[in-house]
């Protein structure tokens, strides 16, 4: 049988034919490869959200991030004076329950391996409004985050304000949080109004108003 060669030019085209080829298989692959990453993503945003893909009905809303938005009716404060070096746990706080009353509760130990007393008291219903007084006269509510301040005692108990605060704004249901420490740069009277606060839930700690006391 007579064999031929194939002409330059047919080659040419031979090769630049499956040169083409090539890059649209690649091009194929590489699309198909984004399409199901990008549906790898869907499905696991789904699954942190408890949604099924392209089920909307089951979306939560996004928790918003630090404590902006609208402050409605304060819901508890807690304040501590914990963290030296023997471990030390000292805090307060006063919470305000279903039925409108307020309970203060006051937990402590010396070091970290002694248990731990508590005690519950029963406060004045308007403590939290008292203390809110405090917050916004001391703006504590526009205050924003505070630089870390240069002086920390490393082997000193910190002490700290948190309180909670329902939130104002009915599309969105995530409460709203204030939280300083004296290791923060606190605005001028800042720190005056941490110990203020703590002294109006110290005032509600009286013998006829105690609950009850036990160690944990």
């Amino acid at each position: 049988m007579e064999k031929r060669e194939l002409s330059a030019g047919a080659k040419a085209g031979i090769a630049v034919g499956c040169f083409v080829a090539a890059i649209l298989v690649v091009t194929v692959f590489l699309k198909s490869q984004e399409e199901l990453d990008a549906a790898r993503v869907q499905g696991f945003d789904s699954f942190e959200s408890g949604a099924l893909p392209g089920d909307s009905s089951l979306s939560s809303p996004t928790a918003p991030e630090g404590g902006d938005g609208v402050f409605g009716k304060l819901k508890s404060v807690t304040y501590s004076d914990s963290g030296n070096m023997l471990g030390n746990l000292y805090a307060v706080d006063a919470v305000r329950g279903d039925d409108g009353g307020v309970v203060v509760t006051i937990r402590k130990s010396a070091m970290h391996s002694d248990p731990i007393e508590v005690g519950e008291y029963r406060a004045a219903d308007d403590l939290l409004d008292q203390i809110e007084v405090v917050i916004d006269r001391a703006g504590m509510k526009e205050w924003g985050e505070l630089p870390q301040s240069e002086f920390i005692a490393l082997d000193a108990s910190t002490e700290s304000l948190s309180a909670l605060f329902e939130s104002a704004d009915p599309g969105d249901p995530w409460p709203k949080r204030l939280s300083y420490s004296f290791d923060d740069e606190l605005p001028d009277g800042g720190g005056e109004a941490i110990r203020e606060i703590h002294g109006l839930m110290l005032a509600s700690m009286s013998e006829d108003r105690l609950i009850r006391a036990y160690t944990e």
